[in-house]
């Protein structure tokens, strides 16, 4: 109805000419499809298939003629010759896989839906010149309770992007440049997070070549119901698109006048661990590429693991209590994780609808593995925040769910050591920058998959170590988010910045970005935290 308004408003209009000047309406039905964008065609179909070699040019010159018919009877006996060469060619593949899908494909028929979409066979073309569209934002838990376990297999044998917990938006996204002619563009909206997430890198390894732009509404609320960041996205394939700068314009509430614009070097999309952009929306692309470039991966130098799966935390639930065994051990929650230390004791964890001061994990029933983990010096890494924060567990003393867990494995650091790092100023920044794709209303979910390629120094020297080592030791024992923390932790800040070898003016670059943030210490919204379990 928009597209037929559109037509009538454009066109002028004449008092002395035939039906005042106005021209008949074309006939849209090849023009509006309603099908399951995500199913192609079988493969092993011709379009050209059967007995009849030019069945494809007579189905052409059919949709040509009907498209401006204006007369009724030329209409009908248009549609009978198409539903005609279709039956015919149909008899001969009976109740193959083809004929099944061709069979939903009915354009003159209201409200009928293919179960596939073919352009070749739907509109006599292969490739589309222009792609807009806005996909179903389908989170990897949403699609598994809603979609057949057979679709979705289906879907990872039709698409690279189709790999681990990936959500249903990339689908769309690799669809669309699979359709896209040698010069055409496609445009999204989407979530932000295939930027940074680890399902997105299968993706981002096919597009790199093509992405042209980014638009950045993380300032802007487009939607007002849904919890999560937007970004719209444009591709192209244009042949010269690989020598092009990558573009990110950032809005506000202004759409048409971005209030920054940032360009990088297409390199950049290749240039960070697992292909990963988040780059393009947060921070300073010269400064991230130095650090990355001196440092090594967090998983080279110690073991990064979950702390739990999410079945396995459902089923400690019911194992928590206040009663201290011989098998149990202190139970710690991302409400409870501080930097350096946890607030077991002090704040109250909650456990379901209960909440319990002193609660401890009763493991007879748990696996060796989990137990190992539990008794092992580590660090314990909160699961949802607004920045990374770890506590240090140096006795192996507490359990925890749904976190991560840093463990030794003769890394040339100790655990202290890296506990600086990673509650420092500068790691916040870096994960921001890396993993800005991930970012949730001002939150962030922290995993197994992003701290392994966080960047630790490659060399740090011996006396660094210990006068690293001796404030963390002042920290923990002093009271949890005290000054006198704040200001060892200040202090911390500057070493970690000389151990990265930043620059005074690239120190004054992190430390203005970080201080931008409103409300980082505070804690998740629950809101927010329940959004993030949906979608992440």
């Amino acid at each position: 109805m928009r597209c037929f308004l559109t037509l009538i408003v454009d066109q002028e209009i004449d008092d002395n000419a035939a039906n005042r000047g106005v021209v008949p309406l074309p006939n849209l039905d090849f023009k509006f499809v309603c099908a399951d964008s995500l199913i192609p065609r079988m493969k092993d179909s011709q379009l050209s298939f059967g007995d009849d070699p030019l069945l494809d040019e007579k189905l052409q010159v059919i949709r040509k003629r009907f498209f401006n018919t204006s007369n009724t009877e030329k209409k009908n006996r248009l549609k009978s010759d198409y539903e005609k060469l279709i039956e015919e060619d149909l008899k001969l593949f009976q109740e193959s896989g083809w004929s099944t899908q061709l069979k939903s494909f009915r354009p003159f028929t209201n409200n009928s839906r293919a179960t596939f979409f073919d352009p070749a066979t739907m509109f006599g073309f292969h490739t589309f010149d222009i792609i807009i569209g806005n996909p179903p934002y389908i989170s990897a838990l949403a699609a598994k309770k809603i979609l057949p376990a057979e679709l979705r297999d289906q879907y990872k044998f039709v698409y690279k992007s189709a790999t681990g917990a990936y959500d249903m938006y990339l689908l769309f996204l690799e669809m669309g440049l699979n359709l896209l002619s040698e010069n055409g563009y496609l445009v999204l909206i989407t979530p932000t997070k295939f930027l940074s997430a680890k399902y997105g890198e299968s993706f981002r390894s096919v597009a790199n070549s093509y992405l042209l732009e980014i638009a950045d509404f993380d300032n802007a609320r487009i939607f007002e119901s849904a919890g999560v960041s937007t970004v719209v996205s444009l591709y192209s394939r244009t042949l010269d698109s690989r020598d092009i700068d990558v573009k990110c314009n950032v809005y506000a509430e202004d759409y048409e006048n971005p209030m920054a614009i940032k360009t990088f070097p297409r390199s950049s999309l290749v240039e960070f661990p697992e292909q990963t952009w988040g780059h393009l929306k947060w921070g300073n692309y010269e400064l991230i590429s130095k650090i990355y470039r001196k440092c090594l991966p967090t998983e080279s130098l110690f073991e990064v693991v979950a702390s739990s799966t999410a079945a396995e935390a459902d089923d400690w639930s019911k194992l928590i209590s206040e009663n201290e065994t011989r098998t149990s051990f202190k139970m710690i929650n991302t409400g409870t994780i501080r930097k350096y230390v946890c607030l077991w004791g002090v704040s109250p964890y909650s456990n379901k609808k209960s909440r319990i001061l002193n609660p401890y994990l009763e493991t007879f029933s748990i696996g060796d593995r989990r137990i190992r983990m539990f008794s092992s010096p580590k660090l314990i890494i909160a699961k949802l925040s607004k920045q990374l924060r770890a506590s240090l567990d140096v006795k192996g003393e507490f359990s925890s769910s749904n976190s991560v867990f840093v463990l030794d494995s003769n890394s040339p650091y100790s655990l202290t050591v890296l506990a600086a790092i990673m509650n420092s100023t500068l790691m916040d920044y870096i994960y921001r920058m890396t993993f800005s794709g991930l970012n949730l209303l001002g939150s962030f979910q922290f995993q197994a998959p992003q701290i392994r390629i966080l960047p630790i120094p490659a060399q740090v020297n011996e006396d660094f170590c210990q006068q690293i080592e001796a404030k963390v030791s002042e920290i923990v024992n002093s009271l949890p988010e005290s000054e006198i923390m704040t200001s060892l932790m200040a202090e911390l800040d500057k070493l970690i910045y000389e151990s990265y070898g930043l620059t005074d003016e690239e120190i004054s670059i992190v430390e203005k970005a970080i201080h931008q943030i409103p409300d980082l210490d505070d804690d998740v919204d629950p809101a927010v935290e329940l959004e993030l379990a949906e979608t992440q």
